[in-house]
């Protein structure tokens, strides 16, 4: 329950001055790093894994489908850090 909890209160603390598009990469990335890290107990996997989802994404946007952003893929990973550090702190 108290996972659940710092993921509440991680995502309303995105700022509303970052445009919408970088604001939900950065939430699926702190969900992705969240989920992963509590599942593997390894911070690590939970921010690769975020970095990889990212990466994923802006390969799918390059297909034509989307337009490919250094930023968005450095905004999912950044929301993959903070939850996994921050998850991996609470979980030592």
């Amino acid at each position: 329950m108290k996972y659940l909890l710092i993921l509440i209160l991680l995502i309303p603390a995105t700022s509303s001055a970052i445009d919408k598009d970088k604001r939900g990469h950065f939430k699926a990335g702190l969900i992705i790093g969240f989920t992963i890290t509590l599942g593997t107990k390894k911070p690590k996997y939970g921010f690769m894994t975020g970095c990889a989802v990212g990466l994923a994404k802006e390969s799918y946007d390059a297909t034509g489908r989307g337009t490919v952003e250094f930023a968005d893929f450095a905004a999912t990973c950044a929301g993959a850090g903070v939850s996994s550090w921050l998850l991996g702190k609470v979980l030592k």
